[in-house]
């Protein structure tokens, strides 16, 4: 059977009310790699959750920093300020990879944005998961991020893009259309983001902590090590959410036909 790197959700929210509460946020995003110079930074982020004790005017920083993509080594280093930086060879899982520790620190939804689809969005999807991270990420166009693994799923929710950004998970390619639609991606294999449109991509990113009742679990490279859940019970592999075909998520010229 072929792994399944991305599988479409059966939950959806309101592109169009996302959009119109995107707009101005845009203004207000910052660098994700801050071991970058800033003219050659591709990337942009701000986040949802904070620390209890967080400052106001921190909030949409507080935990935006963690599992930021390392740039490669070799590729023109010497224009990056990088210590140590990673070098990821060829495709498939690395068997070293270990599992992240839960920031539990940054559990408070900002309260400015209470009234909107992206709070909307966080009640609904931590019925089913422990969300680590609440961002939005920027890639600017004509840009792509480095070939990389994580060491955990992650939920996207595409706010603005175009069938220029793709996905690229080892050696498949997906397009994640604006629509409303969420996507669960198993980020331990080498996997990338390119963007070829002429406009930026803006996507929403969290990453998954633990699994409850009703959520769906496509990684299964480190069981041994396991999320910490409500379950307590480190091996426990969450209940299949509706079952969706690969065929069925993606080309979007055969969509259109």
């Amino acid at each position: 059977m072929s792994p399944i790197y991305v599988k479409k959700l059966p939950w959806k929210f309101d592109i169009r009310r996302l959009q119109e509460e995107l707009q101005p946020l845009k203004s207000l995003f910052i660098p994700w790699d801050q071991n970058t110079r800033e003219e050659f930074n591709d990337s942009y982020i701000l986040g949802f959750l904070h620390s209890k004790d967080c400052p106001p005017e921190k909030r949409l920083y507080d935990s935006v920093r963690s599992f930021c993509p390392q740039r490669p080594s070799g590729i023109l280093i010497d224009k990056y300020n990088i210590t140590n930086p990673g070098i990821y060879d060829g495709t498939g899982f690395n068997k070293k990879l270990k599992r992240f520790e839960i920031h539990r620190d940054y559990t408070v939804f900002n309260e400015d944005y209470l009234d909107t689809e992206f709070y909307n969005i966080y009640t609904e999807l931590t019925k089913y998961y422990e969300i680590d991270r609440f961002r939005i990420v920027m890639l600017k166009s004509l840009t792509a991020v480095n070939w990389h693994q994580d060491n955990f799923e992650n939920i996207h929710v595409p706010i603005e893009t175009n069938t220029g950004c793709r996905f690229v998970m080892d050696d498949r390619s997906y397009y994640l259309p604006a629509d409303g639609s969420s996507y669960q991606s198993d980020d331990c294999v080498n996997h990338s983001v390119f963007n070829a449109g002429l406009t930026d991509r803006f996507n929403l990113l969290f990453t998954i902590a633990g699994f409850k009742e009703g959520s769906y679990k496509l990684c299964h490279h480190l069981d041994v090590h396991g999320l910490i859940g409500k379950h307590g019970d480190l091996n426990y592999i969450a209940e299949p959410i509706e079952q969706i075909t690969e065929e069925d998520l993606y080309d979007v010229h055969q969509r259109r036909s």
